[in-house]
């Protein structure tokens, strides 16, 4: 399986990478990246995983315009969905925002691509983990100094 992710590449998240990384990290266009990086990927892994972060209409137009994405997995519009959508052959899922969703989806690699979309609610059932908590704890405390 190969994962990679692109995020938007509006003024405002390229000055933001741009102050916070100090010019070290440059945005490209998503889809350029995302074609070079599926053409890497290409013969090497049976699925490919797009990670992204700018919104449910462009998560659209990388799956119809990169040829070789079985699955892109998307943030920023605080959607969820339920079922997968299907754009061409590449399935399209969401899970919320803000960590109210965890997303679980199943997809039969026979072939067939069928697929199963889950979303498990976090609430206040769900217990905090002592350890996770601290390591939360000490990336925003890092976070704060910056």
């Amino acid at each position: 399986m190969g994962i990679f992710g692109v995020i938007g590449d509006t003024s405002e998240m390229v000055s933001k990478v741009s102050e916070i990384t100090k010019d070290a990290v440059s945005i490209q266009d998503p889809l350029q990246a995302a074609e070079a990086v599926v053409k890497e990927l290409t013969g090497k892994v049976d699925y490919i995983v797009a990670l992204t972060h700018q919104g449910t209409n462009r998560d659209w137009v990388i799956a119809r315009r990169v040829k070789g994405i079985d699955l892109v997995v998307g943030g920023h519009d605080k959607q969820k969905t339920k079922e997968p959508f299907e754009a061409e052959k590449t399935l399209i899922v969401q899970a919320g925002e803000k960590g109210q969703y965890q997303g679980i989806l199943e997809v039969a690699m026979d072939g067939t691509k069928t697929s199963k979309n889950t979303l498990v609610p976090f609430s206040e059932e769900i217990a905090s983990d002592p350890k996770v908590k601290a390591i939360i704890t000490a990336y925003n405390d890092k976070v704060a100094e910056i």
